[in-house]
């Protein structure tokens, strides 16, 4: 029998999978976006931790800043109290005329007070100094007893914050005396040991008035200090005075604005979480409370007792915001600083859009190239990601040519990368570099001129420009015999007296102090910065020490047996402003026959005497009185200069 015939073998069903080129594209895609995808985040997150960090050591120095200039004021106002406490109750100054005329210009040339209120060891009011036409302050009959007590350690002792009404305009300076005090005399005669150490100078002080309503709209923010007068261990009397706020409240203001671009960003508050330093005064003199805002609202008041600082986030009406606080426990305030988040990361945000720009950029190349652009961006990923090490620990490196010079997408993160990394840098040693140079250049310039170098540092190159400028020499007349009867210590101490002084007055009018030579003064307007009034500016400058030296004179001719006289020329046009001398050791100066116009006529100047020439007076308009003296013919000069003297 035949076997049967076999049944012929089933197939084996075909394996179902996915195309190659499908896998071949899920696998570029997943080489290229996981490998950046990772890469991204730690970008971002690197880059939002030091973003972090850096915006928080920001804040913090800021309210540091802040916290630094509102105690040197406040040091700045008790150096000048404890003059003028010494002046008006220490033994051996002279009589009452004497101590007035000399606390009046201490009080005068205050920048940041009007008035002095004197009370006795007792705590009753004696009555108060003003300067110029400052209004009547109309402070308190009498000083409690836990006042004296804490007064008695000799510290300086600040009030509550609160509002005054603001002063009106002072005279024009051509009608002001230097150092003018509008305080009468007590209506009682001194007795005859008014003066004597220690003892109250009845012509010092007068009784203040009480003080006049305040119109609403026209006040400012002022802050009270107190301080005793202790000589020789004994407390001879308290002075009062209210500290204007305006001029913190600027500066508050412009840190605020030129280092976070708003100038609200910085305020201070106090304990009660009230507003005392503001851009705005006006929410200082009111009081603005801010109690459970924003950031505030996890402060809570009476919190400032302990000196510490902190670098919150937090939400103000609905912002996600960064902020800083610094507390100042010795005046119960606090230092706020605050920013919006997407301000401080805007940086990120643009990270963030380069990445995913990339991210889309390394698709499209995995679907064309497959392996080729998964081992390409192996290295470009590792130098980002090692450069995003560097930046969260302050090196600045970038990422090197290798990524920079690629032209896709991953080239144009690298480059994004390196202009951050470079910004960050140039950003920290910029801030260093303005800090020293700063606090250099302030010895020496106006604060407004110190501005102007450092926005253009080229102005320190050697080198000049043609400049209209006007120049003031004042020269000590006779010296040379004043310092045969000095010893010379005190001669030293004379000049360095009269420099401070001047340096004082022609800053104060923008001008900048070119040199001294000897014991004359060299200043000038005009240069590195001009200004359309820049001859009155020098000629106000010039009137003003002139009566300085005047006042000083009592003192001198008290102190030394002598007194001393200033020769004063000025005069107007062009010369050459720059930097003289080599590339180690420079000065700044001006040049030219307007210079020596100037000092010819300072050398004919006769003691006390403002010469001034035709070309300065032609831009004085009405401001002085003048008198012409005709032509003059100048040492050196051969045609005849007509002169100008200004009038006391």
């Amino acid at each position: 029998m035949e076997p049967a015939e076999s049944a012929p073998a089933r197939a084996a069903p075909e394996p179902r999978g996915a195309p190659l080129f499908l896998r071949l594209w899920v696998l570029a895609l997943l080489v290229g976006l996981v490998p950046l995808g990772a890469l991204g985040v730690a970008v971002v997150t690197v880059n939002e931790d030091a973003l972090r960090t850096a915006a928080r050591e920001l804040h913090l120095a800021i309210a540091s800043d802040v916290r630094h200039a509102v105690r040197g004021e406040l040091a700045r106002v008790e150096e000048e109290l404890e003059g003028i406490g010494q002046l008006l109750l220490a033994p051996g100054l002279g009589d009452d005329d004497r101590r007035l005329a000399l606390a009046g210009a201490k009080v005068s040339s205050a920048a940041s007070f009007d008035h002095v209120t004197v009370y006795g060891p007792d705590g009753a009011r004696a009555g108060t100094v003003k300067a110029g036409e400052a209004p009547d302050p109309g402070s308190a009959p009498a000083l409690d007893a836990r006042l004296r007590a804490a007064l008695a350690t000799g510290t300086l002792v600040p009030g509550a914050v609160r509002a005054r009404p603001a002063a009106a305009a002072p005279p024009p300076a051509a009608t002001l005396g230097a150092g003018a005090v509008r305080a009468p005399v007590a209506a009682a005669a001194p007795s005859a040991d008014a003066l004597a150490p220690g003892a109250m100078p009845a012509a010092a002080v007068a009784a203040a008035p009480p003080a006049s309503p305040a119109a609403p709209a026209a006040v400012r923010p002022v802050l009270p200090v107190f301080r005793a007068v202790i000589i020789d261990g004994a407390v001879k009397g308290f002075l009062a005075t209210e500290l204007r706020l305006d001029g913190l409240c600027a500066t508050v203001a412009e840190v605020g604005e030129r280092r976070l671009g708003t100038r609200d960003a910085v305020l201070v508050v106090d304990e009660s979480l009230a507003l005392v330093l503001a851009a705005d005064p006006a929410r200082a003199a009111r009081r603005e409370s801010l109690a459970g805002r924003g950031l505030f609202a996890a402060l809570a008041p009476g919190s400032f007792a302990a000196d510490f600082g902190a670098a919150p986030d937090f939400d103000e009406d609905g912002v996600p915001m960064l902020g800083a606080v610094e507390t100042m426990p010795d005046l119960r305030w606090a230092v706020v600083v605050r920013q919006a988040r997407d301000v401080a990361y805007r940086s990120l945000g643009t990270v963030r859009r380069t990445v995913a720009a990339a991210a889309l950029a390394a698709a499209l190349a995995a679907l064309a190239g497959g392996a080729l652009v998964a081992r390409r961006l192996a290295r470009p990923i590792a130098a980002l990601a090692a450069a995003s090490g560097d930046v969260a620990r302050r090196r600045y490196r970038g990422v090197g040519p290798e990524v920079t010079a690629r032209g896709d997408e991953i080239g144009r993160l690298g480059r994004a990368f390196d202009r951050m990394a470079h910004d960050l840098d140039a950003s920290e040693r910029r801030l260093v570099e303005e800090t020293k140079a700063r606090a250099s250049l302030s010895r020496y310039l106006p604060a407004d001129v110190v501005e102007l170098v450092l926005a253009d540092p080229g102005r320190l190159a050697l080198g000049g420009a043609r400049r209209d400028v006007t120049v003031v020499f004042a020269d000590v007349v006779a010296f040379t015999r004043l310092s045969e009867t000095l010893a010379p210590e005190r001669a030293v101490a004379l000049l360095n007296e009269l420099f401070t002084i001047a340096t004082e007055i022609v800053h104060r009018h923008g001008g900048i102090v070119d040199k001294f030579i000897g014991d004359c003064v060299m200043a000038v307007w005009g240069a590195p910065e001009a200004r359309a009034d820049d001859p009155v500016r020098a000629v106000r400058a010039a009137h003003d020490l002139r009566r300085w030296v005047e006042t000083a004179n009592r003192k001198w001719r008290a102190d030394l047996g002598a007194e001393i006289q200033i020769a004063i020329g000025i005069n107007t046009g062009p010369a050459v402003a720059g930097n003289v001398g080599s590339d180690k050791r420079m000065d700044y100066t001006v040049i030219g026959d307007t210079v020596n116009v100037a000092a010819r006529l300072e050398a004919m100047a006769a003691p006390g005497q403002i010469l001034l020439s035709d070309a300065t007076r032609a831009r004085l308009g009405e401001a002085f009185a003048l008198q012409a003296l005709g032509e003059r013919t100048l040492p050196g000069r051969r045609a005849p200069t007509p002169v100008y003297e200004v009038r006391a």
